[in-house]
């Protein structure tokens, strides 16, 4: 609307006014909050990366698995969620195994699986462990 049709409107019914500004505003606000939304939906939870980099593992893709596996252990250690930090940070260790790191990692997961509680405690995540040295072991 132009400034006369604004002009125009007001002279005839303020209440006519009042109703298109509120409704542009409420407009402008749906669209500003929709954006919001569609931002927040398009980024990856923690979860949803450990779990596509987990597929893309079963898979034996751990070089596309490693770049998820990084970022999901970066959120997890944001979120203050130690286990799942870990498993995120397994899988990424194991994606490393390509660039020769082999028998450092290996000493370095022997290590955690003697000293680490989590992985004393908690079976899955300790399988898990086992599973990434033990491909590791096979590689060397």
């Amino acid at each position: 609307m132009t400034t006369p049709t604004l002009r125009f409107l007001a002279a005839q019914n303020p209440k006519l006014l009042a109703a298109v500004t509120c409704t542009l505003v409420l407009v402008c606000a749906l669209g500003t909050a929709s954006q919001a939304l569609n931002a927040q939906q398009k980024q990856q939870s923690a979860s949803d990366l450990l779990h596509h980099a987990l597929y893309l593992a079963d898979l034996y893709n751990w070089a596309a698995a490693g770049p998820e596996f990084t970022q999901a252990e970066k959120m997890f250690i944001a979120a203050g969620d130690q286990r799942n930090a870990l498993y995120a940070k397994l899988g990424r260790l194991r994606s490393t195994a390509e660039q020769g790191k082999v028998p450092a990692i290996s000493a370095q997961l022997e290590t955690e699986l003697a000293t680490n509680p989590l992985l004393l405690q908690d079976k899955q995540l300790r399988m898990f462990c086992l599973i990434v040295k033990g491909g590791l072991t096979t590689r060397s």
